[in-house]
C-alpha cells in the first residue's frame, strides 16, 4: 500500500510543457524558411546553438509546432508579422548606411 502513490501526488508524464517564446520562434522559423514541421524540428535541432541564442529552452517537436501555428489568433499573427518586417526594414536601412559610409571611405583612400 505505501508504494503506491496517491493520484495527488503522481508526477506528470510525457514531455514537459515548452514555454510560449520557445514556440513562437520555432512558427517563425518555420514560416521564414518555408518548411513543414517536421523539418523545422530537425532545423532547429542541427542548429540549436543558434536558436538557444535567440532565447529557445528546448526543441519542440512538429506536433508542438503544428499546436501553436493552429491556436494563434489571426490578429496575433498579423502583428507579429509587421513587427518582424519593422525589425528587418530597419535592418537594412541601417546595413544600407554602413556600406555607403564604407564606400565613401574607400573612395578617400
Amino acid at each position: 500500500m505505501d508504494d503506491v502513490t496517491p493520484p495527488s501526488e503522481k508526477k506528470p508524464t510525457g514531455r514537459p510543457p515548452v514555454d510560449f517564446k520557445t514556440k513562437i520562434l520555432a512558427v517563425i522559423i518555420k514560416t521564414w524558411h518555408r518548411q513543414g514541421y517536421r523539418e523545422a524540428e530537425v532545423y532547429i535541432d542541427e542548429n540549436w546553438e543558434t536558436c538557444a541564442r535567440h532565447g529557445m529552452k528546448q526543441v519542440p517537436d512538429h506536433v508542438i509546432i503544428w499546436r501553436t501555428l493552429r491556436g494563434l489568433p489571426e490578429t496575433y499573427l498579423k502583428r507579429l508579422n509587421r513587427r518582424i518586417n519593422r525589425f528587418l526594414s530597419l535592418g537594412r536601412r541601417k546595413f544600407a548606411q554602413r556600406f555607403s559610409r564604407m564606400k565613401e571611405r574607400s573612395k578617400n583612400i
